[in-house]
């Protein structure tokens, strides 16, 4: 344990936190090295603050944390590719009892309509009524598909002879891209940022580059006559500019201009670019 992380705590909780304003409980969380009870991007911005204000270095403390991390996120990938894999067995086997199924059917009943007959014929509404049904059947297993992967199921019905001869395919995978910036509309008349969760956010101010750092649970606003370059540890959180409120409600950190006025969302690189290549 690093000379730094021993002065800290003899500093004390309550001292730490009437300079820095993180919450006693986190600080204890992370004299305890209690690394489950922080989730990644706040103990990241908690070290830096502490580094900060302190002018200490806690770069070992965070290793162990970012290790400990690891293991975790390598556990839950092996579960997520497990229940990916079960899900696509899943599928399969519901779509193709489906098929079976109507092709059973609908060779019964041509045999019935068409008893005596060498060969068998459909009429083009039964060859549209047997697709249409098909893409019923793929659209209910699709809704019960648990990923965020989108399929696409077709199935074509050929009649010839008696054989019916039915093919699936399942297209590829597309990636989504990465969202651009967009800008809200008009000029806010204010700028508040309302968390529904304890928040840890970055704010430079562009006239005077002035920065600074707050964590809070609380509304908090900033001046809406200024330029700032955002940056947040997440998005649960609404932001209220008078004229609308834009709401958010992802995880992952969070990179805005608010600029004139006007609100636009970054992506990581676009904050980078802005902030002569800083980001945290």
């Amino acid at each position: 344990m690093s000379e730094d992380f021993e002065k800290l705590k003899k500093i004390g909780a309550q001292k730490i936190y009437e300079k820095t304003h993180i919450s006693v409980t986190n600080i204890d969380y992370i004299f305890n090295k209690s690394f489950d009870k922080i989730p990644k991007v706040q103990f990241r911005g908690f070290i830096s603050i502490l580094e900060r204000e302190y002018k200490i270095d806690l770069q070992d403390v965070l290793a162990e944390f970012e290790q400990h991390t690891a293991k975790d996120e390598e556990i839950v990938e092996y579960i997520k590719i497990d229940t990916k894999e079960y899900g696509k067995f899943d599928k399969k086997m519901i779509l193709s009892a489906l098929l079976v199924t109507l092709v059973v059917g609908y060779l019964i009943i041509s045999s019935l309509t068409h008893s005596g007959s060498e060969t068998a014929e459909a009429n083009n509404t039964e060859i549209e009524t047997a697709k249409a049904n098909l893409d019923k059947n793929a659209s209910m297993v699709d809704a019960n598909e648990t990923n965020s992967s989108e399929v696409n199921s077709t199935a074509e019905v050929n009649v010839s002879d008696a054989n019916i001869s039915v093919n699936v395919q399942k297209a590829p995978d597309v990636p989504q891209p990465i969202k651009t910036a967009t800008s809200t509309t008009g000029k806010a008349t204010k700028f508040e940022i309302i968390p529904s969760k304890t928040l840890w956010l970055d704010y430079i101010d562009q006239e005077s580059s002035r920065e600074a750092q707050v964590t809070t649970s609380k509304s908090f606003d900033l001046d809406a006559s200024k330029n700032y370059l955002i940056e947040t540890g997440h998005a649960f959180m609404k932001i209220d500019l008078g004229s609308e409120i834009k709401e958010f409600s992802q995880s992952g950190k969070k990179y805005f201009k608010f600029e004139n006025g006007e609100l636009t969302e970054l992506t990581r690189q676009g904050f980078k670019d802005l902030n002569k290549g800083k980001v945290w």
